[in-house]
């Protein structure tokens, strides 16, 4: 386990950047904006019906 981090914290930055077993997080970062975004729009719709029938 200690020799498998040494290799990944001795690495260049850019082999490691170019690597394929480096997990491609953009799918996740997307699939969470997503979702904050469906909260908010959430939010501010049960807002406006509220401030609506107030």
């Amino acid at each position: 386990m200690v020799m498998q981090r040494e290799e990944v914290f001795t690495g260049h930055p850019d082999e490691m950047v170019l690597d394929a077993t480096w997990p491609d997080i953009g799918d996740d970062v997307g699939m969470v904006g997503k979702q904050i975004a469906r909260m908010l729009h959430g939010d501010l719709l049960e807002e406006i019906i509220v401030e609506f029938f107030s």
